[in-house]
């Protein structure tokens, strides 16, 4: 792993909220993650709260994809709203309005727990939805409850595939992995006064700067950051494009692993 969780500038808060009965009057608890799942599940726990009081409150859970609804339904929730596919823009175009909600009962108000690091696709395209011209059908509350910090990892990792030596393949599941990984080059590049080369051959692109790895990423935005970074050409990162989610990674993993030994091959 490259990064690690910590709690978020708003966790107090959100253990505050669900000890008030603050779910009261909420339309919609967001969750996009697995680990925002967790940190939800542990909030629960230290508020003395219980799934039977959050379903009792009324407010309807929504999961990003089927990992995160699936630990949703680890800690005991079975309504959760789950959209056509894993993005945050698919969910913040589906989310259904909620029956018995119109005109002066809009807006439905929404509860964003998530990553400090997480993009505001969501909250921003959900109060772009409109009932009419002027009447939003959602009210965003956006608490960041838990944030990822990079991982310092053992120079011989970042050293080792430099030298085409260790290993072949990142498998990156957000994009502050990606950034976290990147840090650790730059930081081991530094340490031995090297510097990091930043030089994309479109044939193979693995003298970028980026360890000598081909990245493998869980979905768009993961791979976007890949890209972003100037450090990977668009055909050494590969990602789910139809079926984001862990299934997905795991099939575009095995198939970047096939390309690789094709590679090999001909080479």
């Amino acid at each position: 792993p490259c990064i690690q969780h910590a709690d978020g500038v708003d966790y107090p808060a959100f253990l505050e909220l669900l000890t008030s009965g603050g779910l009261e009057g909420l339309g919609y608890l967001i969750i996009t993650s697995p680990e925002a799942a967790r940190v939800f599940g542990q909030a629960l726990d230290e508020s003395y709260v219980s799934v039977k009081e959050v379903t009792q409150s009324g407010v309807q859970l929504a999961a990003v994809g089927g990992a995160t609804s699936a630990a949703l339904e680890d800690l005991g929730f079975d309504d959760v709203f789950v959209p056509s596919k894993a993005t945050g823009e698919i969910l913040a175009a589906e989310l259904p309005v909620l029956e018995g909600y119109e005109g002066e009962d809009l807006p439905i108000r929404v509860l964003y727990p998530c990553s400090a690091k997480a993009a505001d696709t969501i909250p921003t395209q959900l109060e772009a939805r409109r009932a009419d011209t002027s009447t939003p059908l959602f009210q965003v509350t956006r608490l960041n409850t838990y944030d990822t910090v990079p991982v310092t990892l053992p120079n011989q990792l970042i050293s080792g595939p430099s030298d085409n030596g260790s290993f072949d393949v990142l498998c990156f599941g957000s994009p502050s992995a990606v950034t976290a990984w990147l840090e650790n080059v730059d930081r081991v590049a530094a340490e031995i006064n090297t510097a990091v080369e930043i030089n994309i051959d479109e044939d193979d692109g693995l003298s970028a700067g980026n360890g000598n790895v081909i990245a493998c990423c869980i979905g768009k935005t993961t791979a976007q950051a890949c890209v972003g970074s100037g450090r990977w050409s668009d055909n050494n990162v590969y990602y789910p494009e139809k079926t984001p989610g862990l299934k997905g990674w795991a099939d575009v993993t095995a198939i970047c692993l096939g390309d690789i030994l094709e590679r090999r091959f001909w080479e």
